[in-house]
């Protein structure tokens, strides 16, 4: 996937949480889905570093929160959960050090 393919998919990801916060807005696994979508922007962007990859856990809050309610997030979110491991390994081959959980 392209760098503009990346940020495209981590956008319309932010954007359908924010859809779907509009019915639950108090809703922090949507908000934690925002966050990370963001950080992911600014990692394919450069404006972020890529240490914390790891950390993003999109592929979890699919399969314990969002299957069953919105068919369209979920699947974005397994979509950015296999980007990000993608991500990881050019990182980890780049030398980018991770930070653990």
């Amino acid at each position: 996937m392209t760098p503009g393919e990346r940020e495209a998919l981590f956008t319309r990801t932010i954007q359908e949480a924010a859809r779907l916060r509009a019915t639950a807005p108090a809703s922090r696994v949507l908000q934690s889905i925002e966050q990370q979508a963001y950080y992911l922007v600014g990692v394919v962007r450069g404006t972020l570093p890529a240490d914390r990859l790891n950390e993003v856990n999109l592929g979890l809050l699919a399969v314990r929160e969002i299957d069953g309610w919105d068919e369209v997030l979920s699947k974005l979110l397994y979509a950015c959960a296999a980007e990000v491991r993608v991500m990881e390994k050019e990182a980890a081959l780049a030398g980018v050090t991770v930070t653990k959980k």
